[in-house]
């Protein structure tokens, strides 16, 4: 063997081991893409009541109770691409939140889209929500309107608005007793020509301390007491009465998390 031919032969022996590509040693691949950064602890990356919310969010899509999870992690965003491709998304990047249940990692994709509810806040509120807030005036219709769309209502007569008494609450502490759904009654009203006009609460604390709620936040509920009138759903649905129409108000909620001495302080309620 020739001087030269050696002298290239070792250069190549040194530049292989170098690597670790003889049998037995670590294999690099030369030019590969980086490794991801790993998941990351929730209170490395946001305050402890949004990882308290975001844990909340997780167990809830996954169909199982806030105790059953034991941590959760933060998986890295996605890499971006750079193959020159612009890439568009309607909406914000998801969370993608990996929970530990029962020593198993489990994956729940949160606040993608138009983000909604607690966990997708960086600082989480929660509040209350009732029938006015939600479509109570819009109008149903059978076929395209304005073919078979409902007819407005009469107006509400001087002498109900007159005998009508609505539901008015300046502030009240409602202990949380324990973990699932539960209906609080508030108090009664009554509602000129069964029209609804108002139903709104406050919560005196957004986020209150040792209780957390489902992401579908609190509900003012009104209740006819009237035997089989609609539900105040929506305005034309639920239809007129003659006179006054006797309702009663409650909160609902589903409690999923509570520690010992919870309570929420509503305010500024009024139904009528």
């Amino acid at each position: 063997m020739t001087g030269v031919r050696r002298s290239v032969l070792l250069a190549v022996l040194a530049a292989v081991l170098s690597l670790g590509g003889i049998a037995g040693c670590k294999s690099v691949s030369i030019g590969a893409a980086p490794r991801p950064e790993s998941s990351r602890a929730c209170e490395a990356l946001y305050a402890a009541e949004r990882c308290a919310a975001l844990l909340t969010a997780a167990a809830e899509q996954l169909g199982i109770r806030d105790s059953d999870v034991e941590s959760i992690e933060i998986a890295p965003a996605p890499t971006l691409r750079t193959d020159g491709v612009l890439m568009k998304r309607s909406g914000g990047e998801p969370i993608v939140v990996l929970a530990r249940v029962r020593g198993e990692i489990r994956k729940a994709s949160l606040c993608a889209g138009i983000p909604s509810g607690p966990a997708c806040r960086d600082t989480p509120i929660i509040g209350i929500s009732s029938p006015v807030q939600s479509g109570y005036r819009d109008v149903p219709c059978q076929g395209e309107p304005p073919d078979g769309c409902a007819t407005p209502l009469p107006a509400i007569e001087a002498a109900a608005a007159r005998a009508a008494r609505p539901l008015r609450i300046e502030r009240v502490v409602i202990p949380i007793a324990k973990v699932g759904r539960a209906e609080v009654r508030l108090g009664e009203a009554t509602l000129p020509n069964g029209i609804l006009t108002v139903a709104e609460a406050d919560l005196e604390d957004p986020w209150p301390d040792l209780v957390r709620f489902s992401g579908e936040e609190l509900r003012l509920e009104v209740r006819s007491l009237v035997a089989d009138r609609p539900a105040f759903w929506n305005y034309y649905d639920h239809g007129w009465w003659p006179g006054t129409e006797p309702v009663a108000v409650f909160l609902v909620f589903d409690a999923r998390y509570v520690e010992p001495g919870a309570t929420i302080t509503i305010r500024d309620l009024v139904v009528g």
